[in-house]
């Protein structure tokens, strides 16, 4: 291995993006070489739970016209009171 290791520098700045953060977002190290390397905290997401729901709510709900059911048992009258069929 002929590679070279850079070195951070003992300079650390750190970045406070939101106001409710406790740690820092951003932390910026300078290196031996004179470059800044700039780390990204990981921050955990809520599970999705919209998504359940909207399916859910798809299945309970009609949109638009409910479709009719033929009932077979039953005549239908014509004008004159008398059954077809």
């Amino acid at each position: 291995m002929s590679e070279t290791r850079v070195m951070p520098l003992p300079k650390v700045t750190g970045i406070w993006e939101h106001d409710f953060s406790t740690y820092p977002d951003i932390v910026r190290v300078p290196m031996s070489d004179g470059k800044v390397v700039n780390y990204y905290r990981d921050i955990d997401q809520p599970a999705p739970v919209l998504g359940k729901l909207l399916d859910h709510y798809n299945l309970t709900c009609q949109v638009g016209y409910k479709s009719r059911v033929k009932r077979l048992g039953r005549r239908r009258k014509d004008c004159n009171g008398d059954t077809e069929g």
